[in-house]
């Protein structure tokens, strides 16, 4: 039921509301890797350390992710469903579109950097910034190894989420992954 027939706030799930806050966390820690290509422009040491811990952040983010839909990403297809391994497959087919992307603008950008660095003199200084651009790539680099990986999961926690509020209940499963987590933490 809708809030406008019984006027009370519609109840999320805890599961969906705990994927979702993974997810959002995944992404904030890849962008924060992305940022850090720049920061280490400025400051290289802080941005080392920074990237660093938002790889952290976000592969511990990414396998509480994993756990929470049953790891359906690295089940063997006899395993699953028809609803789920369609559902895996399109989330598959979809980062594959997306590391397309990433591994077309990596190589824009290596040429753009080889370009530029022949048409510079040999000193210290040019030579400094051009490691630092190809440090920028590799950030770049770090941060679409994060996403891709991530990318399968949250289409399938997506999917999962819909279902469980179409439906308009939580699967007793689902919720055992938080409560396991709520206990861990406490």
């Amino acid at each position: 039921m809708s809030t406008a027939i019984t006027g009370k706030p519609r109840q999320v799930p805890r599961v969906v509301r705990y994927r979702h806050t993974l997810v959002h966390l995944a992404d904030a820690g890849i962008g924060m890797v992305i940022l850090c290509a720049v920061i280490q422009f400025r400051w290289e040491t802080v941005g080392q350390w920074l990237a660093l811990a938002s790889v952290i952040v976000t592969s511990i983010a990414t396998d509480m992710l994993r756990s929470s839909i049953r790891e359906q990403d690295n089940r063997p297809d006899e395993e699953l469903d028809e609803y789920e391994l369609q559902r895996k497959n399109s989330a598959k087919k979809n980062a594959l579109r997306w590391s397309t992307g990433f591994l077309f603008a990596a190589l824009v950008a290596l040429v753009a950097i080889t370009i530029r660095a022949m048409d510079l003199s040999p000193d210290e200084e040019t030579l400094d910034s051009l490691v630092r651009a190809l440090a920028s790539l590799g950030y770049f680099l770090v941060a679409a190894i994060l996403f891709l990986r991530l990318l399968v999961q949250r289409s399938i926690a997506g999917g999962m989420n819909k279902d469980i509020l179409i439906s308009g209940d939580s699967d007793d499963r689902d919720d055992s992954v938080v409560d396991t987590y709520d206990k861990e933490t406490s």
